[in-house]
């Protein structure tokens, strides 16, 4: 991938999600965490041998919606293996949709769309990703990314409010809330 000056806009169709690379990278960077994915971190000891009533009220006492509950525990059974697993796959999807929100954008030019994604997905920004607890960051920051895709990509209005109830069940991470003006500002000012 060879960076060039260019600034003018791109032909999004012509882009490729960077696949071999990214998948490369993204696995040397993260699968190594899959070593512990029996071990518990943090404040993994709520869900250790989860009483499924205890869950349930600390997810509620914390603002979480119930979908989080059925995930973690209904669907996952509270097992750190599958905890770890979505997680990892949360991340990578997240990269997916965040290269195709960045190929709709006419400013940035194509090599360094591929380049954005690649440091999104192997920086660790999120070094916490390998507790058990994170899940539901995980869960969020991939449908904020996901709603924001289907916003820049998806110009038809029936689209629009299936958009607008992703990024609310995103919203289960209350931080992204403050995000979302990127979105907005994305999607009114310079998308295709």
């Amino acid at each position: 991938m060879q960076l060039t000056d260019q600034t003018a806009s791109h032909d999004p169709k012509t882009e490729k999600f960077p696949w071999k690379l990214g998948l490369i990278l993204y696995s040397l960077s993260y699968l190594p965490m899959m070593l512990f994915s029996k071990a518990y971190f943090w404040d993994d000891w709520v869900i250790y041998k989860p009483n499924h009533d205890e869950i349930r009220a600390l997810l509620r006492a914390a603002g979480s919606s119930p979908a989080r509950y059925w995930i973690e525990i209904g669907m996952l059974d509270a097992n750190p293996v599958l905890f770890r697993i979505v997680t990892i796959l949360s991340y990578f999807a997240a990269g997916w949709f965040l290269f195709q929100i960045l190929s709709k954008v006419m400013f940035i030019s194509a090599p360094y769309v591929g380049v954005a994604t690649l440091l999104f997905l192997i920086l660790p920004i999120n070094s916490a990703r390998v507790s058990m607890i994170i899940l539901g960051y995980s869960l969020s920051l991939m449908f904020f990314y996901l709603a924001w895709y289907l916003l820049v990509t998806k110009k038809s209005i029936t689209w629009r409010p299936l958009s607008i109830t992703i990024f609310l069940i995103s919203f289960d991470a209350v931080a992204l809330i403050v995000f979302l003006l990127s979105p907005v500002a994305i999607s009114a000012t310079c998308c295709i």
